[in-house]
């Protein structure tokens, strides 16, 4: 039996923000900071806007999501 391979989905800066729902400068600045909760990958071509030369694994944006989600647990004093 044949394992399919895993496609990865990648997202531009404006698809990851809309997912996130954040404004496209919070997730470019994250981005050029090298911010580790949310990897972002360099686009190198002439295609991409000077603001979206970013781009993001699904994956990684799931689980940035997943992580935010959690609630935070607060040690009683």
């Amino acid at each position: 039996m044949k394992t399919q391979p895993v496609v990865e989905v990648w997202l531009s800066l404006e698809q990851a923000s809309q997912l996130l729902g954040l404004p496209w400068s919070t997730v470019w600045r994250w981005a050029q900071s090298g911010d580790p909760r949310l990897p972002a990958y360099r686009v190198w071509d002439d295609s991409t806007p000077k603001h979206g030369g970013y781009r993001f694994k699904k994956q990684d944006v799931d689980a940035f999501q997943t992580q935010a989600a959690e609630p935070i647990l607060v040690p009683a004093k």
